[in-house]
């Protein structure tokens, strides 16, 4: 239940390295993902952003200039300043553009309020903050290997 939508997964992923955005404000979880991330069996490039804000001006810059440059995978923390993830996510949906970018909230909160919010306004997959964060490392092999297979 807690899968990728693998159909909306950008097929150009595996021709060089994942792009993954990472907007988080918190440094130490920043660490945490990039740690679990080391277990994903692909190359992956990561950009951190702090807030909601600077990560849409990055994600129109990106736009502006060259859509390759574009992350394929955008992690967003549902707490940030500003803008709350819930708010960003749905700032991205509304692009064209962004519409094959997977998304995936990463948060501590577990209510199934949060959950359904994150669910109903695009998020593709969710995941709970826990200290090793195994499940990170998990999703994103999974919907690395399902797009090999469907090449």
């Amino acid at each position: 239940m807690l899968d990728f939508k693998i159909e909306t997964f950008p097929h150009n992923l595996i021709e060089n390295e994942i792009n993954l955005l990472i907007i988080e404000d918190n440094m130490d979880d920043y660490y945490m993902y990039k740690d679990s991330l080391d277990n994903v069996d692909y190359p992956i490039k990561t950009k951190w952003i702090e807030d909601g804000e600077d990560a849409i001006n990055y994600l129109m810059e990106k736009l502006d200039t060259n859509h390759r440059d574009l992350p394929n995978i955008i992690m967003i923390d549902k707490n940030l300043p500003g803008m709350s993830g819930i708010e960003l996510l749905d700032e991205i949906k509304k692009v064209e553009a962004f519409e094959n970018i997977l998304t995936l909230m990463v948060t501590g909160d577990k209510s199934d309020e949060t959950y359904e919010s994150a669910f109903d306004n695009g998020i593709d997959s969710f995941v709970v903050k826990n200290p090793l964060m195994t499940t990170l490392a998990t999703k994103v092999n999974h919907a690395i290997s399902t797009i090999k297979n469907m090449k």
